[in-house]
This record gives C-alpha cells, sequence and structure tokens, in this order.
C-alpha cells in the first residue's frame, strides 16, 4: 500500500514538476524554447515578453537576466529544447494527451482497459473509467481525501484537470495552506514543523491577496499611464497644428521679400522654400518619433501586464515568482519612467522662434532661414569680481572692482586686459562721459571725474542722491546727461557738469540701473533685487508695464546706439542666461527677437550687460566677462 501511494504520489508531483511548466503561464510547456543561458519557456509566452522589448535587438532572461541576442526572426529563431520537448511528450501520452478534452474522449489511464474516462484525479494524476472512478470513491483507507473532478465539469469549464492539488504528498491528509518565503514553495503545517522550521512563513491566503492587490495596483497604474500617453498624443497633434502655423508664417514672410526681389531671385526662393519643407519633414519625424515611442511604451506596458496578471497568483513559487516578480520589477521601471513632455513644447518654440532674414538690397540672395542665436566670441577672466562695467569702444570695455581692488581695468575682446592705474581710487561703477571723460561715483553723494588720456583724477562733484546707497550706479545719455540709479527707489538726471538735478524720478521698483534711450525714455531694472523687473520712465515719472524674470531669475538691461534695448534674464542656480531684444513703444516694450539659451559661468548674481557695436554685446559676472555676438540683420532697429 505504501507502494501504491508512492507511485500516485509521483504522478502528481510530475505533474506539478517544474521541468515540464513553463515559469511565466505556469501551464505545460507548449513549443519548448530555450534561451542561451539554458532556461526554457513557451515560445508564446517568449513572444509575448518579447514585444514589451521590441527596440532591443536581444532578449534578457525573466529568471536570471543574461542576454541572449536574438536575429531578425526573434524568437522563431530560438532553438527548441528537445530535451523538454520529449518530457512533455511523454506526459501528455501517459496522461491523456494535453489537448484530450477538446480533440475527443480522453481514456482511463488508471487501469489496461483504457475505457472512455469519466473523471479525473488530481492526487493520483490519473483518468478513470466508470469502473475506476467506483472504486476509487469506495476505497477510503487508500484514496480518502482526494480530490477528484468530473469530466462534465471539465468540458463545461468549471474544473481544469491542470490544476495543482492543495493536498501535501508528503504528509497526508494535511492541505499545502502555508507558503514558505525562504523556498518559494506551498507548504502543509507539519512541513513547516519538520523542514521549514525558522524559515519565514505566510499564510495561503495573505500571500494571495497580497500578490492579487499588486497586480490590481499595476493594472490600474498600467491604464492610467496609457491613458497618460494618449493624452500626451494628442498634445503633440496640437502641437503640430501650431508648428505648421509657425513654419507657414516663415512661409509668408520669404514669400513677401520675394515680391520685392527681380525675378531673378525665383531660384533662391524655391530653394528656401525647400528648405522650410524640410524643416517641417523634420518636425513631423520628430513628433512621429514622440508618438511611435508613446506607442511603443503602451505596448510594453499592455505585453508586462498580460505576462503578469496571467498567472495563476497561488501557483507562483520558486521560479514562476522569481520570474513573476522580475515581469513586475520591469513593469514597474516602465510605469515610473517620466513621460518626456518638455520635448514637443522644446520643438516647437524651437520651430517658432526659427526667423526668415532677409539679405541686404544690394544682394541677389533671398535670405536664409536662421534661428537666433547668440555666439560667444571670447570668454576673459579677470582678477577679481567686477563691480560695474562701460563700453570702451566696439571691441573693449572698462572694468571696476568695487572694494576688491583700486584701479580699472581695460578689457579687449582678444582676451588683454590692460591696467589703468589710479591707485587711490575704488571704481563701484564707471561710465564714459566723453572721448576725453571718465565718471565714477566717490560717494552717496558725489561724482568724481577722471582724464580718459592718462586717468589723472579730475575734480569731485557732489549731487543729492537723497535716500539712496553710497554708490550710485551710473550711464550717460546721447546727450551727456548723467543718470545715476541710487539703488533704492530715486532715478536723477543730472545735466552733464553735474550742476543741477534736472530731474528725479521716483520708482515703483528698486532702482540698481538706469540706462537712457534716444528718446529720453529710461529704462529701469531692479537687477538682483526680488522682484526682479526691467520698466520704462518718462522724465515726469510715469511708467509702463514691467518686465518681470521668471522666479529665480535676474533682469539685466541694456541699450544700443540703435535705441534697441537688450535684456539678459540670469538663472544663476543652472548656469544659463537668455537674452532676449525688445522695441521700446512708447512706454512698453514689444518684444522682438528670443535668443537661444547659452551656459555661462555664473558665480554671482550681480552682473552687467553693455552693447558695444550693432551685433555684439558685453555680458560679465563675477570674474568672467563674455564678449557676445550675433548676425546683424537678425534683428530691426529701432525707429526714434
Amino acid at each position: 500500500m505504501v507502494e501504491i501511494h508512492c507511485v500516485m504520489a509521483e504522478k502528481a508531483e510530475e505533474a506539478a514538476s517544474q521541468n515540464i511548466l513553463c515559469p511565466l503561464c505556469l501551464d505545460v510547456f507548449d513549443n519548448a524554447s530555450m534561451l542561451i543561458c539554458g532556461h526554457t519557456f513557451c515560445k508564446q509566452c517568449l513572444e509575448r515578453y518579447d514585444a514589451a522589448h521590441q527596440d532591443l535587438d536581444h532578449m534578457v532572461c525573466p529568471l536570471c537576466r543574461k542576454v541572449t541576442k536574438l536575429d531578425e526572426s526573434r524568437v522563431t529563431g530560438l532553438p527548441t529544447n528537445f530535451t523538454v520537448k520529449g518530457l512533455v511528450d511523454e506526459y501528455h501520452g501517459s496522461h491523456g494527451g494535453i489537448n484530450a478534452v477538446l480533440e475527443g474522449q480522453p481514456k482511463c489511464t488508471a487501469c489496461e482497459r483504457q475505457g472512455d474516462a469519466v473523471s479525473f484525479c488530481y492526487e493520483c494524476g490519473n483518468y478513470m473509467c466508470a469502473n475506476c472512478d467506483h472504486g476509487h470513491s469506495h476505497l477510503t483507507s487508500f484514496f480518502k481525501g482526494h480530490q477528484v473532478v468530473s469530466m462534465k465539469d471539465v468540458v463545461e469549464g468549471t474544473a481544469h484537470i491542470g490544476q495543482v492539488t492543495d493536498k501535501c504528498l508528503v504528509h497526508k491528509p494535511g492541505k499545502k495552506e502555508l507558503f514558505c518565503e525562504d523556498c518559494k514553495v506551498y507548504i502543509c503545517l507539519m512541513c513547516t514543523v519538520l523542514n521549514h522550521r525558522d524559515h519565514k512563513i505566510k499564510h495561503q491566503a495573505d500571500l494571495e491577496k497580497e500578490i492579487r492587490q499588486k497586480v490590481d495596483d499595476i493594472i490600474k497604474r498600467s491604464n492610467d499611464r496609457k491613458n497618460e500617453f494618449e493624452k500626451h498624443i494628442q498634445d503633440i497633434e496640437s502641437k503640430r497644428k501650431e508648428i505648421d502655423t509657425a513654419i507657414q508664417k516663415l512661409q509668408g514672410n520669404i514669400k513677401e521679400a520675394f515680391t520685392e526681389k527681380l525675378d531673378k531671385l525665383k531660384e533662391n526662393e524655391r530653394m528656401l522654400i525647400t528648405e522650410t519643407q524640410l524643416l517641417r519633414e523634420n518636425c513631423g519625424k520628430e513628433l512621429d518619433a514622440m508618438k511611435s515611442g508613446h506607442r511603443q511604451k503602451i505596448k510594453a506596458i499592455s505585453s508586462c501586464v498580460s505576462l503578469v496578471a496571467k498567472g495563476r497568483l497561488r501557483h507562483l513559487e520558486k521560479d514562476s515568482l522569481t520570474a513573476h516578480s522580475l515581469i513586475s520589477n520591469d513593469l514597474k521601471g516602465l510605469l515610473e519612467e517620466a513621460i518626456d513632455e518638455a520635448s514637443v513644447t522644446d520643438l516647437m518654440k524651437r520651430t517658432s522662434k526659427t526667423l526668415f532674414i532677409p539679405a541686404g538690397d544690394t544682394l541677389l540672395d533671398l535670405g536664409r532661414i536662421s534661428s537666433p542665436r547668440m555666439a560667444i566670441g571670447k570668454v576673459v577672466d579677470l582678477p577679481y569680481p567686477m563691480s560695474g562695467i562701460t563700453r570702451l569702444s566696439d571691441d573693449s570695455i572698462l572694468v571696476g572692482y568695487g572694494k576688491s581692488r583700486c584701479d580699472a581695468d581695460k578689457v579687449e575682446n582678444n582676451g588683454n586686459v590692460q591696467s589703468c592705474r589710479q591707485n587711490s581710487f575704488h571704481f563701484y561703477d564707471i561710465a564714459i562721459q566723453s572721448i576725453s571723460q571718465i565718471l565714477a561715483p566717490l560717494n552717496r553723494g558725489r561724482l568724481s571725474f577722471f582724464s580718459a588720456k592718462d586717468w589723472s583724477r579730475r575734480s569731485d562733484k557732489a549731487f543729492s542722491n537723497d535716500t539712496g546707497y553710497s554708490y550710485p550706479y551710473l550711464t550717460v545719455s546721447s546727450e551727456n546727461e548723467i543718470i545715476a540709479a541710487n539703488r533704492n527707489d530715486r532715478i536723477h538726471i543730472l545735466d552733464p557738469t553735474v550742476s543741477r538735478i534736472k530731474h528725479s524720478i521716483t520708482t515703483v521698483d528698486k532702482a540698481n540701473q538706469a540706462l537712457a534711450t534716444k528718446s529720453g525714455v529710461i529704462v529701469s531694472s531692479s537687477c538682483s533685487n526680488t522682484p526682479s523687473v526691467v520698466r520704462l520712465y518718462d522724465r515726469d515719472g510715469k511708467s509702463g508695464d514691467p518686465i518681470a524674470a521668471k522666479e529665480g531669475e535676474y533682469l539685466y538691461p541694456a541699450v544700443d546706439e540703435e535705441n534697441r534695448v537688450f535684456i539678459a534674464s540670469v538663472n544663476k542656480p543652472a548656469g544659463r542666461i537668455q537674452i532676449t531684444l525688445y522695441l521700446p513703444e512708447g512706454l512698453k516694450l514689444k518684444k522682438v527677437v528670443e535668443f537661444e539659451e547659452l551656459e555661462l559661468t555664473l558665480n554671482s548674481a550681480w552682473c552687467y550687460l553693455v552693447s558695444l557695436s550693432r551685433n555684439k554685446l558685453a555680458f560679465a559676472c563675477d570674474t568672467k566677462v563674455y564678449f557676445l555676438t550675433f548676425s546683424p540683420g537678425i534683428v530691426p532697429v529701432a525707429a526714434e
């Protein structure tokens, strides 16, 4: 009788053996395919697994993570595990065939007569004819507690022959209601005492509940994530329309300029239109690539969810549980991967900023397609942190170092730094009133004048700088007026001799810098004060709407000889600045061109921007001076 029990136990154990059960689907292997590491899976399971990784030229084993290279046929090209296939064929042959129920009436495997089966015993692993079923049910000393299912229930789908027994095959009639987390197997209470002492044990129902909650959560997150991708795909299509509008505007500008040219320019026009079509095509490819990436993510999530949800949770053990956990981790990685929402917006902004630049009237070219770029021509290191700078020529500036050092330096865009000796004076700011005279703040209410030739100190003159800081920041207007920002709430406009204050403007924001346009309007900036804003004032103190900095950024303006206003937006933590060109219209600033961002070394929030020529600026921060250039035809000239 002991021998009979052993044979029955061996058959039941064989039906649930890991040697013939796929770790992914927990069913008997179907078309067993082998990876390079030796692990075997159903071909269909590997195809579903591979569908989530179509962008790779290899497959990572769900059990050991080793890599198997795939050829063009992918899973189809993997070798068949003939050893496992032989075991599966042998198992099917001895158990009536895996599709016996579907293909025809299974035969009894419990006796030699092989009559039509009417039931199946999970413990014995046998189909039973009516006679064997009768004997099996009455021989309780041998078969008590065995689980038997009728073939009628199998055909109707209410029972499954592939189901694994809940009975412990070692300690009958104990039920395998516990799960050993150390060994990854279901066990009975007696197994716990004898073979799994001090192991981490969990109740079967708790384990199944825990896994089900994880699966339900992953399915919910997967659905939510797929909905997010679908929504972003719609946003991509919306941005495509904006990009098309921007490109159509470019083409309109090209055609408008073309009408002003002669017929000989038609070939040039055709080339430019082709370039915009190429731009559209490239943008379209980028957008399609974004959509394709999102679709691939959706497909990958769906494939992983299919694999995770397919397995029978109560039978996840050993390799099956390992595979389930690894695929779940892969899915979690897909779900936690950030959606790249910035790319489509950046593409739209990039395209929108692309400009048509007309050629000069003397040229036969119609123009070119270009993005507004500011180039770094030269970077010059200063010996000390700068306090103030001013334009000296088209290729050079003067730099004052405040309390860091006496004297000023002449800095040229070829990298030369030449000291201008004035050993007893600290230049907190510096301005040039004429080709022969340089001025700098002495203290809160006095200015000092120096010879531009030998830097000799000519005179000191007093003016009222009420409520201001000790050292105002200075600029000079086209009429040689001195503009003094008292770094608080006042801008003073002094006559060239500092004999009187012509205007005193009360500002809404703290005025750290003030510059005059040719129309007499004053450009004021609070610079590194928060909030950092740029605002226009007339001589009577009326102001326009401000240009406000983004959070964490500071604004530094410059006015050139053509009355154009450049504003540098400085983001010190990110190490980036972005310069934007505005044209003054009354007390408003009209944005014309936003140049691409520049990555610079920004070790201080205090910066300075000055215009050197029609296409050149100088930007200073701490111990660095950047000479910046841009295309002269990229921006219009302001109307006086």
